[in-house]
């Protein structure tokens, strides 16, 4: 839901090949999971906030969290990439410090990051 959510907020003028981005991104989404989905447990939510704790950049709380528990999804099913095209929040150079150091200690592999076109 998470996800689905975040692909949501894209707006609605976004075109990709003449198509509206969010729909194309929604429907990708769609048929890459299917129907399978990670919950988000106890480990997950702590691994998001130690990112947030390691976190040095301007987003606010409320706005980068959400994408913490996407890659901390991510790192604990040990994903190897995760497909985005948030270069300002998710991909930030701060953000990648912070699941680096993180990952790092906790001995955790960093998923790629990839966007939609390099699939």
């Amino acid at each position: 839901m998470l996800i689905r959510d975040e692909l949501r907020d894209i707006p609605s003028d976004k075109r990709i090949g003449g198509k509206n981005l969010r729909q194309v991104l929604l429907q990708t989404y769609d048929s890459l999971v299917d129907k399978r989905s990670y919950p988000v447990g106890s480990e997950i939510e702590v691994l998001a906030h130690e990112y947030l704790s390691a976190y040095h950049g301007g987003v606010p709380r409320n706005k980068i969290l959400p994408d913490f528990i996407i890659v901390a999804t991510a790192t604990v099913h040990r994903l190897d990439i995760i497909v985005s095209e948030d270069d300002w929040t998710m991909k930030s150079n701060p953000a990648r410090s912070a699941y680096e150091k993180i990952n790092k200690e906790k001995m955790y592999p960093t998923p790629r990051f990839l966007k939609l076109k390099e699939l």
